[in-house]
């Protein structure tokens, strides 16, 4: 039987051009494996995060990858580098090594070594403190010096260049393309700039946004990331960046990262806040446009935000609440002459819409009958709060009654885990008797490949499992329908209790039950936000077009939560 130990080596480095290089990952490899050999340990995996800062956890993947190998029993020695590598951050340095000692493993550092007692426990607190303690000092020192840069003149910030500018990297001297001592300096691209002035030149001679967007789509002219159909919301980017006018700036956002968000639905975990305008670096720049030009496209953008944003005889009842029924995109509010009608209709309800020519659907819908709809519905249901309690004890039954799937799938899953260790035993045994025998150990790494990815795979489904939640218990079903119930009948109290509100008001009123209003040939769908309590409810009203209206409620999964088996 093998008594020799088994590891799993990690390695990190916080930066892409350490990850490019390679340097501190091979020797940092180098010193895992020499100490992997002083231990006696038979490695039996290598994982790495390249470019990944220290102070992040759940999405260190090669990390998490090497928790879950000693977690499922295939390593039980976990070797890094240093405490740098492991972590810079005191919280997750706890968190890892609660998890490797409670999966009966250890961690083994090569540059020191903390004993299994109080005293080793002291010395790992002090020494990952002082690494948490490193990682914020560099921040600090990075951020100062890179505002100590903008206030000398020169921009730091270099990954995109506004449109009409190019802003001088130091690999762009390095390749000649521009003389020493322009790096971070802002040069005119003459291609963009007579674009630039183009732009402010037609929107202060009165076009519209999109009219401009139309335009450059008619010459052809690439987006300034590169893209085929420019957008209004492009054009009013390149009008209110104060670089085109001479001077340019630094430090209006501040980039924050929270791994949370992933887990929340968010494609990225790093986000940018904005900071008080009396911290922003002014950097100056040569202007594409003159400030009288500048002054009068600014003052068309106020003018239109005060029209189309603050004035309640522009805002109609389901503004930002109707849902397109093909794309989902949020419709438009539009009056016609033909009898003074209003009606909503898709962003992209015709070619003309959109400067790229794309067509969602044509399909109006008149807003006074898909209004009296979402007004009638509400109105019912608040007269008749039963009907909601029926909807949350159809959905509770529901979920008490079905079949205990995920139980079987667990199961099964773990029977096929306890199958794939007791290959990954056999192949390790067929291994050490094929290398004694003088075969090529390199022969058996793509069946621990598979192996590994197998277990990951089972393994990622079974947390996906243990994060679905419990059936919500009676007492919670009844309180939320109650309560779901009660905000309806505020809601509707106050939305029919005055002659007097302006459309304006009726729709904060509506915006505060209504999450999306989808309307159909024959029935509306009304998705109602969910309470204070809800967890994973999504309740929807259905209400036929025709009247007599009727209202239909059901209580449903709501997306991002746990699925009802």
């Amino acid at each position: 039987m093998n008594t020799f130990p088994k590891a799993i080596l990690y390695t990190r480095v916080s930066t892409f051009g350490q990850a490019e290089h390679g340097t501190s990952l091979d020797e940092q490899l180098a010193a895992c494996t020499k100490k992997a050999g002083q231990l006696g340990a038979q490695i039996v995996g290598h994982e790495e995060d390249a470019g990944v800062s220290g102070g992040l956890y759940a999405s260190r993947d090669g990390l998490q990858a090497s928790l879950a190998t000693i977690e499922a029993g295939q390593a039980d020695t976990l070797i890094i580098a240093n405490l740098s590598r492991f972590s810079r951050d005191r919280e997750h340095q706890s968190a890892i090594k609660k998890r490797v000692q409670a999966a009966g493993g250890r961690l083994v550092f090569c540059d020191m070594d903390f004993a299994d007692t109080p005293e080793g426990d002291l010395a790992f607190g002090i020494m990952g403190t002082f690494a948490d303690y490193e990682r914020k000092v560099i921040r600090e020192r990075t951020v100062k010096g890179r505002r100590r840069r903008a206030e000398e003149g020169v921009q730091p910030c270099r990954n995109m260049s506004p449109f009409g500018y190019h802003v001088v990297s130091e690999r762009d001297v390095l390749a000649g393309l521009y003389p020493a001592g322009t790096v971070g300096t802002y040069q005119i691209v003459e291609a963009e700039a007579r674009w630039v002035r183009e732009i402010f030149g037609w929107y202060a001679a009165g076009l519209s946004l999109r009219q401009v967007a139309q335009r450059l789509q008619d010459h052809g002219l690439p987006t300034p990331r590169g893209g085929v159909c420019w957008r209004p919301k492009t054009i009013k980017w390149i009008l209110e960046n104060p670089v085109h006018k001479g001077m340019a700036t630094f430090g209006k956002f501040e980039r924050q990262v929270d791994e949370s968000r992933l887990e929340r639905g968010y494609k990225r975990m790093d986000f940018n806040r904005a900071t008080p305008e009396e911290r922003w670096v002014h950097i100056k720049a040569p202007a594409l446009v003159d400030e009288h030009t500048w002054d009068l496209c600014q003052e068309r953008l106020r003018g239109n935000r005060n029209l189309l944003s603050g004035n309640p005889e522009r805002r109609y009842l389901l503004t930002g609440l109707l849902r397109c029924p093909k794309c989902g995109r949020r419709m438009r509010g539009i009056r016609t002459g033909r009898g003074g009608y209003t009606y909503y209709r898709c962003v992209y309800n015709n070619a003309s819409a959109c400067s790229a020519g794309l067509v969602c659907s044509p399909k109006h819908f008149r807003a006074d009958e898909v209004e009296a709809c979402v007004v009638e519905a509400l109105r019912l249901v608040a007269s008749g709060p039963e009907s909601v309690a029926s909807a949350y004890a159809v959905y509770d039954e529901q979920r008490r009654s079905a079949p205990n799937a995920a139980a079987q799938e667990r199961q099964s899953l773990q029977a096929e885990l306890t199958a794939l260790a007791s290959r990954e035993q056999a192949v390790i045994e067929a291994q050490i008797a094929g290398v004694q025998s003088g075969a090529d150990p390199a022969a058996y790494k793509a069946v621990f490949g598979q192996i590994r990815d197998r277990r990951a795979a089972l393994q990622k489904r079974l947390a996906e499992l243990a994060s679905l939640a419990p059936p919500i218990p009676e007492a919670n079903v009844q309180t939320e329908a109650a309560e779901l119930a009660g905000r309806l009948a505020a809601i509707v109290e106050e939305l029919l209790a005055s002659a007097d509100l302006t459309n304006a008001e009726k729709h904060g009123l509506l915006t505060r039950i209504i999450e999306a209003v989808v309307p159909g040939e024959e029935k509306v769908r009304i998705e109602l936000k969910p309470s204070s309590r809800q967890t994973v409810t999504h309740v929807c009203m259905w209400v036929t077009v025709a009247p007599p209206r009727i209202v239909r409620v059901e209580v449903k999964h709501r997306a991002g939560a746990a699925r009802v088996p």
